[in-house]
């Protein structure tokens, strides 16, 4: 079964999410088959290449895992438009700290657990998800 996982992040640190993007091409996130799909994917874009609020948050329910990445300069994080209505859905999201940076977590992320930049981490969560959700037998 396919993955979907979510990847926001500032603009800035693109090269970021094509790092994750090659890990899900090579196979290097586990046994899963991961579909990354960023925050400005053409499916989320107006006519102007603007983030259509409303086509993100209407696909948020259908998305695995939300990865936010952040880095230096976390103050205009596109995700912060969107936080609000994630923890509505329930979105299991977390922060994905880029590696060598020192930036301020924006508040609203504070209560998200931080996980490594590496794909063993993503592997890991995603087999955490499936243990939680796989009905399991009583005896």
């Amino acid at each position: 079964m396919q993955r979907k996982l979510l990847i926001g992040y500032v603009f800035a640190n693109r090269r970021y999410l094509r790092k994750i993007l090659q890990w899900s091409e090579r196979g290097k996130i586990g046994d899963f088959a991961v579909e990354v799909i960023p925050i400005d994917a053409p499916e989320f874009l107006d006519e102007n290449g603007h983030i259509n609020p409303a086509d993100l948050i209407a696909a948020m329910p259908g998305i695995d895992l939300t990865l936010i990445l952040v880095g230096d300069d976390n103050t205009t994080h596109p995700w912060l438009n969107f936080e609000q209505a994630a923890k509505q859905l329930q979105l299991k999201r977390y922060i994905m700290r880029i590696p060598y940076t020192t930036g301020e977590i924006p508040i609203e992320f504070k209560s998200l657990r931080t996980v490594a930049y590496n794909p063993n981490a993503i592997d890991k969560l995603l087999r955490i998800q499936d243990e939680i959700s796989e009905p399991r037998e009583l005896v």
